[in-house]
């Protein structure tokens, strides 16, 4: 039997049969209705084990690895389960119950969490794009590190030097390094500081 055709007795009745289901073979998984929680199906050592994560495209890595990150200070849902392959077709409304109570519903607020984390973590770029934008329109991209790296305003001011604005673009703030600035442009970039 392959894995879609042991678990699918139990992914159809998941979210109370509205879920999606999608197979690659080594892993089936059920999207909730909501789109965004997904409820996995993998082989492990014999048995199946099934967990919780955000879906995949959504935001960045960063917030699908883990929902567990998004629980109350203290609690730890496991968020998984692994059971006997045979108990998919022989008992599949006792592995929904399980499934439901150790996984989807302490995942669904979780999962909530994560969307507002999401939605702030995107509008944070937005707005860091958007200064970097107004700041130096000609520069404003991402460089191979994923980060805004603005060199021509410092080669502008003085332009025996050398170094960057690198700015991630998730981050409110910046680093600053310059090399090579001349005594003259320091002392007009000291008294500036200073002045602000």
């Amino acid at each position: 039997m392959t894995l879609e055709e042991t678990v699918l007795p139990v992914a159809r009745m998941l979210f109370e049969g509205e879920g999606t289901i999608l197979s690659q073979g080594h892993l089936v998984t059920v999207e909730a209705p909501m789109g965004a929680l997904v409820i996995s199906f993998m082989k492990e050592r014999g048995r199946i084990r099934t967990n919780a994560s955000l879906r995949h495209d959504l935001g960045d890595s960063h917030y699908w690895r883990n929902l567990k990150e998004y629980a109350a200070w203290g609690e730890q849902p496991a968020l998984r389960r692994t059971f006997a392959p045979d108990r998919f077709t022989s008992h599949p409304e006792q592995v929904l119950k399980e499934i439901n109570r150790h996984i989807t519903e302490p995942a669904f607020p979780l999962a909530f969490k994560a969307l507002a984390a999401i939605a702030d973590h995107h509008d944070k770029k937005r707005k860091i794009a958007d200064a970097i934008k107004r700041a130096a329109p000609s520069e404003a991209h991402v460089n191979i590190h994923g980060r805004y790296s603005l060199r021509k305003a410092i080669q502008s001011f003085d332009c025996s030097a050398r170094g960057a604005f690198e700015i991630r673009p998730d981050s409110t703030y910046c680093d600053l390094e310059i090399q090579h600035l001349s005594l003259e442009k320091m002392e007009q970039l000291i008294t500036f500081l200073n002045a602000s």
